[in-house]
Parts: structure tokens; C-alpha cells; sequence
């Protein structure tokens, strides 16, 4: 907050006052130059533009002021005061003067303000900062022997101790020019107001031991109200206490500075500085917190520095210690310069030891168990890490399951240890388990067998509690099929030569529950099969019905399948033929069902026409003449070809040719495939009666247009006689200017769509199409003929008319307008040849022959 004339804190700074240069009211700078001209470091003075040397001292010098409405004999941080600068000078009436304000560090110390006309504020940016200077104005220039300037400066928000004010005045001598001048420079130290606070810094130990308390005492003048401690590297680094206390943690030179405070504000910082002593590193390494199991220890250990002593919580004067117990662990470390540290607390915490105790599944029968059997040991509680399982002292087996499964044989004394979450083991707790002897296995004899059947039996005489028996070598258990106490077991459903393994125990009390395990191995007996003899035809057309005949079985109690089918005893099989297969004829025995069939194959072969598929080799009518040629399916063995139903052809050839048949002959085909007969359709032959390949023509002067008698043909191909190519139009025109006066023979060819050919011809005369005379009467001459390049026409009687040039073939090449008595024809373009050069004049045509080398 900014007050005005009231003071309201001191800071320790420097405050420059300083005038500048200033020219005769006649000069461009009667209202006071740009800033930067106070004589203040980095700037320039009055005299770079007034001659003249710079005043520093004398009676000039003396003769400026400098005065303000200070408190305390200096300014208060953040206050504004009324400041005037003076200068007299008997004889003198011209002035002017620049002033600014710096702090120790040559920055702007504060702000200027004008309060009147007679000054003005301006900036200029000196080492690129920029400085406010208080200069005169057009009307604050003149007086008499004396001149004074007003103004107002606010000093700076914090104390920066003596501000230095640097001023320059220049005394003119109002000649309007810039010589004869008088330049003065003065500087006036402002120091901070002795209403403010002095504050003094101080330390009860200025050389402290590292991260020992360091107590820093504070004091100052002007009642202080409030304390502000800055301790770099300390712990902590700041305080508001006037008497606050702190470590360090890293040894060197160190320092604290002080500001105090009072109503008028802060005052400068003091300084008191110290010397901290390294002290040796006393930290126990790893975690703060150690658990332990009960009877282990844990290491606690400090790393090892030369001349250091270690003290520790124990009496113990070693670099670590084992502690065995719970509680709480530290260490002192003393340097050779008797800088001491205190370590870290450890604190050792002890886990609670676990118990468990065993059991087994023994224990529902009194903690006893059958010899040569297995038992499952286990733990009071599954919530342990790992269980060690023990026998007669000696170590088993180690898991991470509270049951553990043991071969028993004999009475045993067993032992659980566990280990928790923690790794902390229990103490050992036993458990014995009684041996019972099992009775002895049951004594297994084969009794009766047949192919396909065991009875198994044994003797019952020891045993009082019945028996089970296994067919699974003991993976599964049931009662013998004489019942609970029976002493036989019957074995069905077997092959013969099967070889069986029935396993039996008897039933005892707990805990055996049953006997030892018998076993006893029997073979079924052997097969023989039933003989017959079999009659059918082997071969058969698809569809026809096959019949099979069995003998040899009377009196015989059998079954009979077909290739699988089920059993049946009818001796006379009758069926479909489907398609060629061996069969195979089952003879089972049916007194001894486990005897395989006997099996006897019968091959039968089917045949089948599939489709015998008699077609022409032409699709539609045959021309006159031509040959004709049927087809049938080659899967076939043997064809009879029939001609107007008259055997023509038999053999294996699947193909008939002939190329005598007339308009609507008949074919078929009788086809023979094993026992297979089978007769084709009839097919007829269609001959196409003659094409009318006749023609007219018509006349135009030369061109000639041919027109045939029938029009819708599949091709036509025209010959027009004259050595030109071949013409396939339906109804063409042909220019014969070149060949006038000449026969020649046109004929047509005809081609229908079943691609039988008729042709006509005519010879025509053509006529004379030229006429020299005519071209010669109506004026007109061409030349040179042969020509090369250019036709030269000579129009001697001036007419005007056409020529047009065509191509041999009547292709239109160029038309030219006949004009004037002379005219040039370019031909160079032209291929070599034959061209027809058509000349039309008043109504009349005539055409010449040209001949291009």
C-alpha cells in the first residue's frame, strides 16, 4: 500500500538522484531532454551535447539541494514523499535539470510522479533495464539567481538500504545556443529510515556437529513485532522464531539470515555464519520394522567407517548385532572429531510360533489300518504354507497339501510339521497308526468252459462275510453271479480262444474290509463250423432276379446272413441284381453262437445300359450328297446297326458311316452289354433340297449393282470378274470404269445355314465409259499421264465444273473444283496404281484413266 508524506517501512537501499542536461528555452530541449542523461553508471551526461567540462565539485556543486519530508532521517519502504531539488546561481535565469533514483544494484529504486507543470517523468532503457527520470518542463525552466523542482518519489516496497539520487543541472546562459552552458552532477544518499528495525543474527555454537540441534538467537532494534529466519540446507529451512532451532545434515560452511519487523517495516537482512562438523553415518540398514519367528534372529548392521566408535542399544561397540528377541534397536556413531549421530530406531517384532497337530483317515477305526494299504494323513488346518510329513522320525515328504497319502504296511509313528505365511515353523507333533493283517486271497479254479462261456469258482470255507469279484483287474467291484456269498462267478459273451482274468476277495471287518486278491486266468474252447454247398448263376442283367440255393444243412440248427444282414433260415435266397459284387453267405452255428460264421463268397456280375444314346454327327438337314455318320454309347460291347430296318453293320464299332442315304432314311441300333439286350429309337435323315443362288444387275455409267434372288442366306460371296477381291455384301455395287469395253464373268456363292453351298454365274459386256473426244471438245487437257507428283489440267475454254478421282475399287479419293485456264493437282500422296479421274461440265460426265508411277 502506498501512502503519502507518512512513512511506512524502511528498507536498506541506495537512492540516486540525478539531474539532466538541459538547453536554452530557444533549443528543441527547453522541456527537458529523453532520459539516460544523469551521469548515473551506463549513462551519459549534459555535456555530450553542451560544451563544456563536467562539474563535479566547487562552488556550482555546492550550490544544488536535494530535501524531502523524510521520517527518521531516511524513506520507508512503500512510501511516497515530497522531494524538491534546488539550484542557485547569482546571474543565471535559463535552467534545467534530470534526475533518477538507484538501488545498490544500479536498478530503479521506486517510482517518480509529477505533481506539477514544472516537472515531467520520462524512461529510457540503460543495459536493457529501464530507469523513470524527473526532468523540466517548457514552463519549469526559468528564474531568477535560483531555481527549485518538486516531485514526488515513492520508495521501493522492500528495504534496499542507501538509495543513491543522481542529478544533473545545467545553468544556461540563455544565449540560444548549446555553448557557454554550465553542467553539474551531483549524487544524494538516502539511507533507510532509523525508524525501522536493525536486526542482529546469532548462534549459541557456531561449529555444531552435523545433524546436531543448532540454536540461532535473534535479536533487534525498534521494537520488532515479528521474526523471519531463512536457513539454507537446514532442517528446517525457514522459521518465524526469534530464537528457532535446526539441523543440519550436510557438514561445510553454513549460514542463517535474519529479518526482523517492527510497525514501520522490515529491516535488513544480518547474517551470522557456521562451520558444520561432518559426524559419521549412523543408519541401520533395511527396513524400520523387523519381524522374526521364535528362536530366530535378525542382523542389524551399520555399513563400517574408519575412526568411527559405535555404541549400540545393547551395550554391543560392533558395526551389526544379531537381535534374538523382540524390542526396539539403535546405535550411537561417535567421529575422531567427536562429532556424535544417532541411527535410526529398528523395531524387531516377534511372530506368533504355529501349531498343528495329524490325523488320519485311520482314525475312524481306532487309529489302525489293513496292512498293504494306503491311509491319508492329515493336518488339523489346511492355513499353512507348507507341511512336512514325517515317519518314524525320517522326513517323507514336504507339500503344499494338508493331506498326504502314505503306503501302509506296519504299526508307524508319523510327525507334521508346518510352516506358515510367515516361514516360521511349529514344533513336531506325532501320530501312531496300529497295523491290521488282511485274510489270505481266495484259491480260483476253472471250473467249466465252452467257447464262449467261463464259470469261475473257489472255495468259501475261510471266509464268513461273502466275496466280490472284479472283471477289470480291480479297477471296478460286484457281487459273483451266484449272489453275495456265492462261491462261483459265470463269464458269458466271450470268443473262442478268449483268454479271461477274474480277480476275487473276500468280505472282513474293519479296517481290511476285504482279503488279500485272488486271481485265476481261463481260456474258452475252441470252434467248428457247419459245411454247405451253394448253386447260382453268376450273371445277370440290372433288375433281373438273382435266386442262390443252400444245401447240405438239413437237420442242422443254424442261421444264415447276407453280407451282415440279419440272420435268417430260408435255403432259397431271391433278390433284385443291383450292380456286380462278391457276396458273402453267413452259416452260424446256432448252438454255439460265439463260433464265428463259416462264410462263403459268391460273385455275381450285373450288367446295366445305362443309355445307348444313337445321335447323328450333324445337327439339322445334311446337304445333297453328303455323307452321314451315327454314334452310339462306347460303353457298350456289340452294336447291329439297322438301315431302313435292314441289318446294315454289327461288330464292337460304336460308329455307322453312310453316304448313300436319301431324304428321310432310317437308323437304329440294337446294343448287347453281357446278358444285357436293349434297342435304340428310330432316327431319320433330312436332306436340304437346292439353294436359288441367282442374281440381277442394274447400271449407273460404270457402277453396276447386283442384287441375288433370295436375300436371307447365312453368307454370300461375290466374284465380280475383274480380278478385285472377293465381295461378301448381300447385295453389292462395282465400279468397271478400268475395265470398259470388256466381258467379264460375275458370279455368286450361296451358303445356307446348315452350311451347304450353291453358286450361279453371268457374263456381262460392259460398254465404253470414256470419252477422249468430248473431254477434247469441251477444252480440257491433262498431262503428264503417267504423272508422278502433280496433274497438270489446261481449261483452254476457261469452264467450270468437277473432277473427282477414285480409287480402282471405287473409294472416293479427292474432288477438286475446275476453275480458271490452269490447274495444278497435287499426287504426290498417292500410292502408285491405276485411279479413275471423273470430269463433270455442264451437265455432262466423261472420265480418264490415271496412272500413278
Amino acid at each position: 500500500m502506498i501512502k503519502t508524506f507518512t512513512p511506512k517501512r524502511f528498507l536498506t537501499s541506495i537512492l540516486f538522484f540525478s539531474m539532466v542536461c538541459i538547453t536554452v528555452v530557444s533549443l528543441t530541449n527547453s522541456g527537458g531532454s529523453n532520459g539516460g542523461y544523469t551521469n548515473a553508471p551506463g549513462e551519459n551526461n549534459c555535456t555530450q551535447c553542451h560544451s563544456g567540462t563536467l562539474q563535479t565539485s566547487g562552488t556550482n556543486f555546492n550550490n544544488i539541494s536535494f530535501s524531502g519530508n523524510f521520517t527518521g532521517n531516511g524513506y520507508i519502504p512503500d512510501s511516497t514523499y515530497t522531494v524538491t531539488l534546488k539550484y542557485e546561481h547569482s546571474g543565471k535565469s535559463k535552467f534545467g535539470f534530470q534526475l533518477t533514483a538507484l538501488d545498490n544494484t544500479n536498478a530503479m529504486a521506486g517510482s517518480l510522479n509529477n505533481t506539477n507543470t514544472r516537472v515531467s517523468i520520462t524512461t529510457a532503457t540503460i543495459s536493457g533495464a529501464t530507469r523513470s527520470y524527473a526532468r523540466h518542463t517548457g514552463s519549469g525552466n526559468s528564474g531568477t539567481d535560483s531555481i527549485e523542482w518538486t516531485f514526488e518519489w515513492t520508495a521501493p516496497s522492500t528495504n534496499k538500504d542507501t538509495i543513491i539520487f543522481y542529478s544533473i543541472v545545467n545553468s544556461a546562459n540563455n544565449a540560444g545556443g548549446n555553448s557557454g552552458d554550465i553542467i553539474i552532477a551531483r549524487e544524494f544518499k538516502i539511507a533507510p529510515s532509523t525508524l525501522l528495525p536493525e536486526a542482529t543474527a546469532g548462534t549459541t555454537n557456531s561449529t555444531p556437529c552435523q545433524a546436531a540441534a543448532v540454536n540461532l538467537t535473534g535479536s533487534s532494534t525498534n521494537n520488532p513485532t515479528s521474526w523471519q529466519w531463512t536457513i539454507p540446507g537446514a532442517t528446517p529451512n525457514s522459521s518465524t522464531a526469534q530464537n528457532p532451532s535446526v539441523i543440519f545434515t550436510a557438514p561445510g560452511a553454513k549460514y542463517a539470515v535474519l529479518v526482523s519487523k517492527n510497525a514501520k517495516g522490515y529491516s535488513l537482512p544480518d547474517t551470522v555464519f557456521m562451520t558444520v562438523n561432518s559426524a559419521p553415518s549412523s543408519f541401520i540398514i533395511g527396513n524400520a520394522t523387523r519381524t522374526i519367528c521364535p528362536g530366530d534372529s535378525v542382523k542389524l548392521e551399520v555399513a563400517s567407517q574408519a575412526g568411527v566408535s559405535y555404541l549400540w542399544s545393547t551395550g554391543a561397540t560392533t558395526t551389526s548385532i544379531y537381535a534374538k528377541s523382540s524390542g526396539q534397536y539403535s546405535v550411537i556413531a561417535t567421529g575422531s572429531n567427536g562429532c556424535a549421530r544417532n541411527s535410526n530406531v529398528i523395531t524387531v517384532n516377534e511372530h506368533t510360533k504355529p501349531t498343528a497337530t495329524l490325523s488320519s483317515s485311520a482314525s475312524v477305526f481306532n487309529d489302525s489300518s489293513c496292512s498293504n494299504s494306503s491311509i491319508t494323513l492329515m493336518a488339523s488346518s489346511s492355513a499353512f504354507d507348507s507341511f512336512y510329513y514325517f515317519s518314524n522320525s525320517t522326513e517323507i515328504a514336504k507339500s503344499i497339501s494338508s493331506n498326504q497319502v502314505v503306503s501302509f504296511d506296519t504299526t508307524t509313528t508319523y510327525g507334521l510339521r508346518v510352516k506358515d505365511s510367515n516361514g516360521c515353523l511349529s514344533d513336531i507333533s506325532d501320530y501312531t497308526v496300529v497295523s491290521k493283517n488282511q485274510l489270505p486271497a481266495p484259491v480260483i479254479i476253472c471250473n467249466t468252459i465252452t467257447p464262449s462261456t467261463i464259470l469261475f469258482s473257489w472255495d468259501g470255507s475261510l471266509y464268513h462275510d461273502g466275496f466280490q469279484v472284479s472283471l477289470n483287474e480291480g479297477l471296478s467291484w460286484v457281487n459273483p453271479s451266484s449272489g453275495a456269498t456265492g462261491v462261483t462267478h459265470l463269464v458269458s459273451g466271450l470268443q473262442p480262444q478268449d483268454t479271461f482274468d477274474l480277480w476275487v476277495r473276500a468280505k472282513d471287518d474293519a479296517p481290511c474290509f476285504y482279503s488279500e486278491i485272488g486271481n485265476q486266468k481261463c481260456v474258452t474252447d475252441t470252434c467248428s463250423q457247419l459245411e454247405a454247398t451253394v448253386t447260382y448263376d453268376d450273371e445277370f442283367c440290372h433288375g433281373e432276379l438273382i435266386t442262390i440255393e443252400v444245401n447240405g444243412l438239413s437237420g442242422e440248427n443254424y442261421g444264415l446272413s447276407l453280407d451282415g444282414s440279419t440272420s435268417f433260415t430260408d435255403t432259397i435266397i431271391k433278390f433284385n441284381a443291383s450292380l456286380s459284387k462278391t457276396y458273402v453267405l453267413g452259416i452260424k452255428d446256432s448252438n454255439n453262437l460265439a463260433c464265428p460264421a463259416n462264410e462263403i463268397e459268391i460273385p455275381i456280375t450285373v450288367d446295366k445300359i445305362n443309355d445307348i444314346n444313337l445321335k447323328k454327327d450333324k445337327i439339322g438337314a445334311y446337304c445333297a450328297g453328303e455323307t452321314v455318320t451315327f454314334t452310339a454309347n462306347d460303353t457298350i460291347e456289340t452294336f447291329d446297326f439297322y438301315w431302313n430296318n435292314t441289318l446294315a453293320q454289327s461288330g464292337t464299332s460304336n460308329t455307322y458311316t453312310n453316304s448313300g442315304m436319301k431324304q428321310n432314311d432310317s437308323v437304329f441300333v440294337i446294343v448287347t452289354k453281357g446278358a444285357c439286350i436293349d434297342t435304340s429309337e428310330v432316327d431319320y435323315v433330312i436332306f436340304e433340297g437346292p439353294a436359288n443362288a441367282s442374281f440381277t444387275y442394274s447400271r449407273s455409267g460404270s457402277v453396276y449393282t447386283f442384287v441375288p434372288a433370295e436375300m436371307s442366306f447365312a453368307a454370300y460371296s461375290w466374284d465380280f470378274g475383274d480380278g478385285t477381291a472377293i465381295n461378301h455384301d448381300v447385295s453389292p455395287t462395282h465400279d468397271y470404269a478400268l475395265k470398259e469395253g470388256e466381258d467379264v464373268t460375275v458370279s455368286l456363292e450361296v451358303t445356307t445355314d446348315n452350311n451347304c453351298v450353291t453358286d450361279s454365274s453371268e457374263v456381262i459386256s460392259l460398254p465404253l465409259f470414256s470419252n477422249v473426244d468430248l473431254i477434247r471438245n469441251l477444252g480440257l487437257e491433262f498431262y503428264p499421264n503417267p504423272v508422278t507428283d502433280n496433274l497438270v489440267v489446261n481449261n483452254s475454254k476457261g469452264k467450270t465444273g468437277e473432277l473427282t478421282i477414285y480409287s480402282i475399287s471405287g473409294e472416293l479419293l479427292e474432288k477438286v473444283n475446275l476453275v480458271g485456264n490452269r490447274q495444278v493437282i497435287a499426287l504426290h500422296t498417292f500410292e502408285a496404281g491405276v485411279y479413275v479421274l471423273k470430269v463433270s461440265i455442264d451437265g455432262k460426265e466423261t472420265s480418264i484413266q490415271i496412272l500413278k508411277n
